[in-house]
């Protein structure tokens, strides 16, 4: 059993690392492509941009 407990842990410890790495990479890639979308379009000094949004 301890030796399945210590093996179920390490898995755990790997997966969440893996899943944190992931959400990293696509909040970035994600906050990316807003600012050059909103780079690209007309400015507009009455709304709040997307990439402000996404960082509240």
């Amino acid at each position: 059993d301890f030796v399945l407990e210590r093996f179920n842990k390490a898995i755990a410890e790997k997966l969440v690392c893996s899943v944190s790495i992931l959400h990293k990479d696509y909040v970035g890639t994600l906050t990316r492509c807003l600012n050059n979308l909103e780079r690209n379009q007309d400015d507009d000094d009455r709304s709040t941009s997307a990439s402000e949004a996404l960082q509240e």
